[in-house]
């Protein structure tokens, strides 16, 4: 991992913020970086999208915003403390799904640490 990035986690590590934010536009870079992180800090992984996607399949697409909101929040609040190393997110951002990633993220930092590799 970079210096900035261990600055970052350390930062993260010794302050009360609830949630790490990774973005590259190189995925294979930001799927290095969560394997890194999970092996150095034994963090567990939470593949958002795989795991939402399959939860999402049996919804109706008229309530799949809310059953991805509530998803987001029980799946993450079954792995309180945290941190929690969060992969794959970018289906909190389909537009179908009219959710405010961001806010639904934050929210669950308030109870679980996050830190998300997108």
């Amino acid at each position: 991992m970079s210096g900035d990035i261990d600055r970052a986690i350390a930062d993260f590590l010794r302050t009360s913020h609830t949630c790490l934010l990774f973005v590259h536009r190189e995925i294979r870079r930001l799927e290095d970086t969560a394997g890194g992180l999970a092996s150095a800090y034994g963090w567990p992984c939470l593949a958002v999208g795989r795991e939402l996607g399959d939860g999402l399949l049996g919804e109706q697409p008229q309530r799949r915003s809310r059953a991805a909101r509530r998803w987001t929040s029980a799946r993450l609040g079954e792995m309180a403390p945290g941190p929690v190393l969060c992969t794959g997110i970018d289906l909190l951002f389909e537009p179908t799904l009219s959710l405010d990633p961001l806010c639904l993220l934050r929210d669950a930092g308030r109870t679980t640490r996050l830190t998300l590799d997108q």
